[in-house]
């Protein structure tokens, strides 16, 4: 079995530094630290054996990569800044300006790693690698928080179900949960959850990327699924779908919310209410109905890959759209 164990260790630091450079907005130095970073790992994958730790760094290298081509797509376009400097108020950056270098802290006989999974090739675990972040590059301030299942539950229940204490404080269980590779079929949103739904006469969701055309499409694809799943058990009973998302500019909020209400007046037709509120620090993503259910979605509901042309197979039916990687993760309490 090759020794990867250096190869991993020193381009698990400079991924850490990578994220770290990407959320404080040192955007040139994290694409650097990301490309750096993947040579690394691909030259620990030439010789590594452990099936399973070479599975987890394809999955991550793919992950680091994407993040990369996202950054410099961002430069180019203008709609971010090479930097974020903390001596200039007007971006982009100054030509005096210079980024923080961030270092390796290397010391005279080990390479001292913040919280260091064990890379030797003899362990039973894949690593634990980090993930880039996800938010819009111009709303990321902090690392996010860890995700809580019971925070959004609880939140949820308690402004619309003040009276029914003992679900609230009921711990979820988890009922579901898939990893779903990329370029896999199979998964459209009713195959996933929709049976999970049944019942549900309030939905909730938080997910920060309900912006491009595609995106709004993927929404109104869960309208249509709560239409099919719910709307006719409960034809008397009115249904109520509420979005918390964001958006990149106030232009394209404007452009959003001329869409959304255009949606809401359309499921009016069908007994649903629908309303939406934007949030400039959104991050999570997730499906909270009054049913008990919380859904989790690593990606929100924009998991699908983008038709290879107008007239694909899978561009209706979205059991035949390739996906993207992502993780599905469903409590009910």
């Amino acid at each position: 079995m090759g020794d990867t164990s250096q190869l991993l260790r020193t381009s698990y630091t400079l991924i850490q530094q990578a994220t770290n450079n990407d959320r404080i907005g040192n955007y040139q130095e994290a694409i650097r630290l990301y490309l750096t970073a993947l040579e690394g790992f691909i030259s620990a994958l030439k010789i590594e054996k452990n099936e399973r730790v070479r599975a987890t760094l394809k999955l991550k290298m793919a992950e680091y990569m994407d993040r990369a081509e996202e950054l410099k797509g961002l430069l180019q376009k203008g709609k971010i800044s090479p930097t974020n400097c903390m001596d200039c108020n007007n971006p982009p950056m100054q030509q005096s300006c210079k980024p923080t270098p961030v270092a390796i802290v290397v010391q005279p006989k080990e390479l001292v790693l913040p919280s260091v999974p064990s890379f030797a090739p003899t362990f039973e675990e894949p690593p634990q690698l980090p993930s880039v972040p996800s938010a819009p590059p111009s709303h990321f301030t902090t690392p996010p928080p860890p995700y809580n299942p019971m925070h959004s539950i609880n939140e949820y229940h308690s402004s619309n179900n003040n009276n029914n204490n003992n679900n609230i404080s009921s711990k979820p269980i988890l009922v579901f949960s898939k990893k779903v590779q990329h370029g896999t079929t199979g998964n459209s949103f009713d195959t996933l959850f929709g049976n999970h739904i049944l019942g549900g006469t309030h939905f909730y969701l938080e997910d920060p990327y309900i912006r491009a055309r595609h995106q709004i499409d993927n929404f109104i694809r869960f309208c249509e699924l709560v239409i099919k799943r719910c709307n006719s058990m409960n034809s008397k009973k009115q249904i109520k779908i509420d979005l918390l998302t964001s958006s990149d500019t106030p232009n394209s909020e404007e452009e959003q919310k001329r869409t959304f209400l255009q949606i809401k007046e359309d499921l009016l037709q069908y007994n649903i209410v629908f309303s939406f509120q934007f949030s400039s620090t959104l991050h999570d993503r997730s499906i909270s109905i009054d049913n008990g259910v919380t859904i989790k979605l690593g990606r929100g509901l924009d998991i699908y890959q983008k038709s290879l042309n107008t007239y694909s197979i899978g561009t209706h039916d979205l059991d035949f759209r390739p996906c993207m990687d992502f993780n599905i993760d469903i409590f009910k309490k």
